[in-house]
């Protein structure tokens, strides 16, 4: 069934002429008749009454009617609000956002997000703050003291973490990425074109908090949210910093550090974390501008199914 027919419905039931609303729709007189016909087959009932003088509603067409009419004008009204939200339109709100994410986004993803939001929605507030633990991640949302969560996991973590969350979360897959080592660019390591994961596990490593599900696992020497703080580290061939690729142009300057694949990759899937009730018009609006960046930083489409 498509929103068409039901617009088509309405029409001919207010007109009672199949001629009259295709010329008022600009589409063939055939078309609006099969398009009505396959409703009725669909159904399995019979909605108008046809003659030489015209066509009317039978009394199941009539109580049929009521269930359409509203459906297809929340639909325009649907319409009307994402027309207004690809044109730019500005809405007025006294909610705050609160969002909550791992340090690693917090250092790039947050802030190109605000700037994005800030640009098409100027009067939304946001309040944004980190957190390592996913499990402080599930208690906020649960308790309803942050609106959304971005999180990191390695994939071969993820199954099992994902099937012990609670039912009252939803969980969204925003984008798949891999981990690299980034180093500079006149060290020895610097001319090296990928690391193998045992060179990887034994290299003197500065990372953001929860870059890893289980980071006493990989020989991690400094822990650190400081970019800046990472970056001298890295100039100073002291250790290699660690972040995901797509993140990584965002992070440090490419005249002077390299980033090294690991090969076979280490590879991490970035997720959305939401309360399972219906979202207010504040957080849809900053899903829509999320997907849009998702898009342009990775090429990946986010598809807002529930993983569970």
């Amino acid at each position: 069934m498509r929103i068409e027919q039901l617009k088509y419905f309405l029409e001919v039931a207010k007109s009672g002429s199949i001629n009259a609303t295709a010329q008022r729709l600009f589409i063939s007189q055939q078309g609006i008749s099969d398009a009505l016909k396959r409703m009725e087959s669909e159904w399995g009932v019979i909605l108008f009454n046809r003659s030489k003088t015209g066509i009317s509603l039978t009394p199941e067409g009539e109580r049929v009617y009521k269930y359409i009419a509203p459906i297809v004008k929340q639909y325009a009204e649907l319409e009307n609000y994402l027309c207004n939200l690809h044109n730019g339109e500005k809405i007025k709100s006294d909610e705050t956002v609160r969002i909550l994410t791992n340090p690693l986004s917090m250092t790039v993803l947050i802030p190109d997000l605000l700037d994005l939001l800030e640009k098409q929605q100027p009067f939304l507030d946001f309040f944004c703050t980190d957190a390592t633990a996913l499990e402080q991640m599930i208690r906020q949302i649960q308790e309803a003291t942050v609106d959304l969560c971005i999180f990191m996991l390695m994939q071969s973590d993820a199954a099992d973490i994902l099937r012990a969350f609670p039912d009252d979360i939803q969980i969204f897959k925003l984008f798949e990425d891999e981990l690299v080592a980034c180093v500079a660019k006149d060290s020895e390591l610097g001319r090296r074109k990928n690391l193998s994961a045992s060179e990887f596990h034994h290299l003197d490593k500065v990372l953001c908090a929860g870059v890893y599900t289980s980071p006493q696992n990989y020989d991690v020497e400094f822990i650190s949210n400081n970019i800046n703080v990472q970056l001298k580290l890295i100039l100073k061939k002291e250790m290699a910093a660690v972040t995901n690729y797509y993140f990584f142009s965002r992070t440090f300057p490419k005249d002077a550090i390299t980033a090294l694949p690991i090969r076979p990759p280490l590879k991490v899937t970035y997720y959305l974390l939401l309360p399972r009730e219906e979202l207010n018009q504040e957080i849809a609006i900053v899903l829509n501008v999320l997907e849009k960046y998702v898009l342009e930083l990775t090429g990946q489409i986010v598809d807002y199914h529930d993983l569970i």
